[in-house]
């Protein structure tokens, strides 16, 4: 699953993975830690250095470089699906198609009161 929201230093749209299903997630059952750097990813035949932590047993990853996290922002809100491989094991595909109402929620999330 992809996250998508505002970055509270620059503003910025940030975009992470979410590991729901634990197949090759580094996280313990109720860990909650900061494992650094892990594994890079390959988006859109790209590899992507990331960053991983683990919130009470999920796993959370981010790219590492502002570079890599434009790119992946970049990946997402293109017109062409994305993919998303994981220690050349698990290779997922997402649709961007509903990105632009995704910006949109968080823009308007952004003004609440």
């Amino acid at each position: 699953m992809l996250l998508v929201n505002n970055d509270s230093n620059t503003g910025q749209l940030i975009v992470s993975t979410l590991n729901i299903d634990n197949v090759v997630s580094m996280c313990s059952e109720g860990e909650t830690s900061d494992h650094g750097e892990t594994s890079p990813f390959k988006i859109n035949g790209r590899f992507i250095r990331m960053h991983q932590i683990c919130i009470n047993g999920s796993e959370i990853d981010q790219p590492t470089t502002p570079e890599g996290k434009q790119y992946l922002l970049n990946a997402v809100s293109g017109n062409e699906p994305l993919s998303l491989e994981i220690n050349s094991l698990h290779v997922y595909t997402y649709d961007p198609s509903n990105f632009e109402a995704v910006k949109k929620a968080l823009s308007e999330a952004k003004r609440a009161l």
